[in-house]
């Protein structure tokens, strides 16, 4: 025994982290629930022939590298402008190609204008440019709330969603959407 203690996630390393202070036993990773199967089953059910990627659009570094590595430990390939161990670089900045992870907060997006947890508008963009790919089937990202970010980051977000879900359903294809909400009171 190393004396470390290791996670699978930053959830779950919260929840270790916790455990110890309390004196408890670490506890094991959580298992998707039942109803979360059940969910994933169902959306992988109502898409088309073809669509098989998971696109990822990411305000920021840290979710965009969690992501890679559920992917990566699923020994599914990704690619990613912020790689990390095991994924490979974006084929091209413009665009996803596969499993396609994408920091939007790198200073490839940032240089010259705001971070897109302030200025959405890059981030928005790029998640209707990869919901519009025929062969994407899981659109995720991130929603990061509290100091620094935009105040009702919904507001437009919303919109986004359900022009890309619409824009899907008119080429016969549905969208699996996921988002990752961060943030406390």
């Amino acid at each position: 025994d190393d004396g470390v203690v290791r996670a699978h996630s930053l959830r779950h390393a919260a929840e270790v982290a916790v455990a110890l202070m309390a004196g408890k036993t670490p506890p094991a990773p959580a298992e998707l629930s039942p109803s979360l199967r059940t969910a994933a089953a169902t959306a992988a059910g109502r898409l088309a022939p073809g669509q098989r990627w998971v696109r990822g659009v990411f305000a920021g570094g840290t979710f965009c590298y969690e992501a890679q590595l559920i992917l990566l430990a699923g020994g599914n390939a990704c690619e990613s402008n912020a790689p990390a161990p095991g994924a490979t670089p974006l084929v091209e900045l413009a665009r996803g190609h596969g499993n396609s992870l994408v920091d939007m907060g790198d200073d490839a997006f940032t240089e010259g204008r705001p971070h897109p947890m302030i200025d959405p508008s890059l981030r928005d963009a790029r998640l209707l440019a990869e919901a519009a790919d025929p062969e994407t089937a899981v659109l995720l990202f991130d929603v990061v709330l509290g100091h620094g970010a935009d105040a009702d980051p919904g507001r437009g977000l919303l919109g986004i969603v359900e022009s890309a879900r619409a824009a899907a359903r008119s080429d016969r294809r549905e969208l699996a959407i996921i988002a990752h909400v961060c943030g406390t009171e």
